[in-house]
């Protein structure tokens, strides 16, 4: 039986069609080659498993509890690999009865990943049975990410980083005011961020190697 672990807790029962097949829960490791020296090996992390059940849905494996028709059996399979609800994800789910694999053993839950219905029969118009194919992988829960506190710099979130120039032989104010912002007019405004050239001419000779503040 697969049974919703969350609310609406769908659950189906499914007779088996053959022993389900369990892959997978082992592994994770990755080889890389090195030239001239043997390959190394790193783990990447944990592998999942998958569970196949090839099953039946029909009206002979109907236990008490499960009074509904097949086509609605059907349905509440399909719900079991759908969110609803408002629900963000699909719910996980809990496998009971003749499973060995070592995941469910464990108390461990899946979610489906493929369902593909099958062979149906029919009996004085009525469904009877469907075989359907159940794709399973274990389930883990992950902890949301919450967004934390980002540190504020010395800089505030409006201010903008001052471009530096450093000046040439034969440079002046003026003349950098030109090559470094396009207009000569722009001398005052570079005389005015830089409490260093105070006094200065716009025409006066720099020193050459003085790391002037743009504006």
């Amino acid at each position: 039986m697969l049974r919703a672990n969350t609310r609406p807790m769908w659950q189906v029962s499914v007779a088996l069609r053959e022993t389900p097949s369990v892959t997978g829960g082992v592994g994770g490791w990755t080889t890389v080659d090195r030239p001239g020296r043997d390959p190394i090996a790193w783990w990447s992390g944990g592998v999942a498993y998958t569970l196949t059940i090839n099953g039946v849905l029909d009206a002979h494996h109907h236990p008490a509890w499960d009074d509904e028709d097949l086509p609605a059996r059907l349905q509440r399979l399909y719900a079991l690999g759908r969110r609803s609800g408002g629900r963000l994800t699909p719910p996980s789910i809990i496998l009971l009865g003749d499973t060995q694999d070592q995941h469910t053993r464990d108390g461990g839950e899946w979610v489906m990943t493929a369902l593909t219905p099958g062979q149906r029969v029919h009996r004085r118009g009525r469904l009877a049975s469907v075989e359907v194919d159940i794709e399973l992988a274990s389930y883990e829960f992950a902890t949301p990410v919450t967004g934390g506190a980002v540190r504020r710099t010395r800089r505030t979130a409006t201010s903008k980083a001052k471009r530096v120039v450093t000046t040439r032989r034969g440079d002046t104010v003026r003349g950098v005011a030109i090559r470094e912002l396009g207009q000569q007019a722009a001398w005052s405004a570079i005389i005015k961020a830089n409490g260093r050239l105070k006094g200065v001419t716009p025409d006066e000779q720099l020193r050459p190697g003085m790391r002037l503040v743009m504006p």
